[in-house]
């Protein structure tokens, strides 16, 4: 699937969308530069196939952090794992801070080591 001309996406209060492809099929948004995820607590990954964003370094998660794995299925895949172990995954705020703390402990470790 391509996405020659798409530069933003914001998806926000989707709360069963698990994918935003649900076939096995290679993706491409050469374009896309900015990502927005907010309120979708389901959402496991983006999309089940090969994924190409060349343009996108992170994915805005709310109260300005922007949030990056290297790319966009990991970024996701890493966010509803995060979400799914925090004391109050519906509270989005909280989770995000929660994440944040965590995040930046280990970056601390690795730094440390």
């Amino acid at each position: 699937i391509l996405f020659p001309q798409l530069k933003h996406l914001e998806l926000r209060k989707l709360p069963k969308l698990t994918s935003f492809c649900y076939i096995k099929c290679n993706s491409r948004l050469p374009l896309l530069e900015k990502v927005a995820v907010h309120d979708c607590p389901k959402m496991e990954t983006f999309s089940l196939g090969l994924l190409s964003t060349p343009m996108l370094n992170g994915v805005d998660v709310g109260q300005h952090e922007c949030v990056w794995m290297g790319n966009l299925n990991k970024t996701i895949q890493q966010l509803f794992k995060e979400k799914g172990s925090s004391k109050d995954s519906l509270d989005t705020t909280t989770s995000t801070k929660e994440m944040s703390k965590e995040r930046a402990e280990k970056t601390v470790e690795g730094i440390a080591k």
